[in-house]
């Protein structure tokens, strides 16, 4: 048997590992001896592509220095930096090779293709509409790494009244199967006015977001509140009595109409001796 490599962001056998263009990420894999002991005489590191580079290579956190004795069933862990060009859609592939007094101990190879980081966020603009004073409104933005590499990226932005759901710095790896990762954005207006600003999501060299947030503050509806104070009707306007009511308590402006006409009928004087004919006729 071989040495095996296993727990690695980048898994042997994996297929083809997408790094963003311009971008360097650091690996971690674990090998494990399965055999009896070996004592390990020299690592050769091949990289088929002029594009990529490979830095930092260490043995158990350790500049590689042999001869290196690993027991049986012992393990010791490989650190890498892989650096990918600015160019999208180019491959390379990249491989280790140990070995011992009888040759070849173990090989591992990986895959490696760049591509772009515009589709990694799933809007380009934020419109939040009009949003009362006193209330708040959200919307989702999801990020998505579908890369080999741990990114950790950064929330920020210029905008009054903005606020976010999660910590301004997050870490975002697909090796860990979080492959996606949703931030929803809430504005809660203080002030009437305009919304105009922009959110930055920022990882280093290897992307930066900057994506525009527009709204409208607007003062609540009636029986709304803005900045505590509740919103005031016109009273100077002389609203007229309502009487009679139904027994649902409404206006019935029929009644209503007959007994201001009947009360209006009353006020009138009747002629002096009362009913009958006037003074000044005869029979």
């Amino acid at each position: 048997m071989a040495l095996t490599v296993d727990e690695c962001l980048i898994k042997q056998g994996r297929g083809t590992n997408e790094m963003y263009a311009g971008c360097c990420c650091t690996f971690d894999c674990v090998v494990t001896n399965p055999d009896d002991t070996r004592i390990l005489t020299d690592v050769a590191i091949d990289f088929l592509s002029v594009d990529y580079t490979v830095s930092n290579f260490l043995i158990d956190g350790n500049p590689a220095s042999f001869p290196l004795i690993v027991e049986k069933g012992a393990t010791f862990s490989i650190q890498f930096t892989v650096c990918s060009p600015i160019e999208i859609s180019i491959s390379a592939s990249l491989s280790f090779k140990f070995y011992d007094g009888g040759g070849t101990a173990g090989l591992f190879s990986w895959d490696f293709i760049t591509i772009d980081t515009s589709t990694s966020v799933d809007v380009t603009s934020i419109d939040f509409s009009n949003v009362p004073i006193g209330s708040s409104a959200s919307f989702l933005v999801t990020i998505n790494n579908p890369t080999a590499c741990c990114y950790e990226y950064f929330l920020s932005s210029d905008c009054v009244d903005i606020s976010f759901d999660t910590a301004q710095t997050n870490l975002l790896c697909a090796a860990t199967k979080q492959t996606e990762q949703g931030i929803t954005v809430f504005y809660t207006p203080t002030t009437v006015g305009d919304l105009s600003c922009t959110i930055t999501i920022e990882a280093g060299m290897c992307f930066n977001f900057q994506i525009p947030v527009t709204g409208k503050a607007v003062e609540p509806t009636s029986g709304g509140s803005s900045n505590g104070q509740k919103n005031k009707v016109d009273q100077t306007s002389t609203v007229a009595p309502c009487s009679p009511r139904t027994i649902n308590n409404q206006c019935n402006t029929g009644q209503a109409a007959r007994a201001a006409i009947t009360s209006r009928a009353q006020t009138i004087t009747r002629p002096a001796g009362g009913a009958g004919r006037g003074k000044g006729f005869s029979k």
